[in-house]
């Protein structure tokens, strides 16, 4: 028996796509008929009071992000990785998915930051750290989902919503299967007593996120088998995602540690402590696990080769590839 079948108390024989389908729909059957019939509505058909469509699925991106070290940060010796097991279970949990068809609200007056919706948006900084120069920046969007409206707001942001369309129904469908997923993840790290192994503890992690990205990319497969094609959950969930990645920075920054680099479901940061489970207070060993966990367990040195990539390198994701592969010289 491999770690993820001990932890996921699941057998895991067929490919991950099949498994991952398996999952989402076993550990839905529970939940009430009404929740998991398709949308009465072709959502393609969404349209703005002009009559052009809603972008529904294009709300959504996945946020990579860097900015230079400053003079104090220069100063420091160590660059420390986190990585968090999946944003799309924590997401799951609690996220509200419509249920029936969607209204019009053609002044946005609906939006309260609860319904679920998508909403064209104007947004400004408002003297908000989230300025695409300290910390990431969520400006550059027109349309939004409603959590992420409700982050904008949460950040600091000045929000005015010009129209939308929201479900007066909602629900919690993949909360237990979010749940499932994410408490496998949590046993890896909270019991090491019973997966000694660090590599088979690793693998089992990577197959439970890839597990939780496969089931949330069926909700945007058009030709997905079981009815589950649904764009509009498939929004608000990535738009849920982007909201946690914000709050977790954000609480962060409150404790005085700004992140140099983002990408997607990991974190850099510099400091003068060696230790991974110690540099960021309470982000790796709080006693409710927040889902991260140590990245390079041999933290960079903050080299004048580093230094020199965070001056030079203009693209995020070249400057996560080019870390990555010095740590893996590090630890070979």
């Amino acid at each position: 028996m491999t770690y993820l079948d001990q932890t996921l108390a699941w057998p895991v024989i067929d490919s991950p796509d099949l498994v991952a389908h398996r999952l989402l729909t076993d550990l839905t059957l529970d939940q009430p008929a009404s929740w998991l019939q398709s949308s009465p509505l072709d959502l393609h058909t969404l349209s703005r009071s002009d009559g052009t469509p809603i972008p529904l699925m294009e709300s959504a991106r996945d946020l990579v992000w860097m900015r230079p070290l400053t003079r104090v940060e220069q100063q420091q010796r160590y660059l420390h990785k986190y990585t968090h097991l999946s944003r799309y279970l924590e997401a799951c949990m609690d996220v509200q998915l419509g249920k029936g068809v969607p209204q019009h609200s053609s002044h946005g007056r609906a939006c309260d930051d609860i319904h679920p919706g998508i909403w064209r948006v104007s947004a400004e900084r408002a003297g908000s750290l989230f300025d695409g120069k300290w910390l990431p920046s969520c400006l550059d969007r027109e349309w939004m989902s409603t959590p992420q409206v409700r982050c904008c707001r949460n950040i600091g942001y000045q929000v005015h919503v010009r129209e939308g369309s929201y479900w007066q129904e909602s629900h919690e469908l993949l909360k237990r299967w979010a749940t499932t997923l994410w408490q496998a993840g949590e046993r890896l790290y909270t019991h090491p007593q019973s997966f000694r192994h660090g590599q088979g503890r690793a693998n089992a992690s990577h197959s439970i996120k890839l597990l939780a990205e496969l089931g949330v990319t069926i909700l945007a497969q058009e030709k997905t088998s079981g009815g589950w094609f649904r764009p509009d959950w498939w929004t608000q969930i990535i738009g849920r995602c982007q909201a946690i990645l914000f709050d977790h920075v954000a609480a962060l920054a409150r404790k005085g540690t700004m992140p140099v680099l983002v990408d997607r479901d990991s974190l850099w940061v510099v400091s003068n402590d060696p230790n991974p489970l110690t540099a960021v207070p309470g982000l790796v060993t709080a006693r409710k696990w927040k889902g991260y966990t140590v990245g390079y367990e041999v933290p960079l040195l903050l080299s004048g080769e580093v230094k020199e990539a965070f001056r030079t390198v203009r693209q995020a994701d070249q400057m996560v590839m080019a870390l990555d592969t010095l740590a893996g010289e590090v630890v070979s």
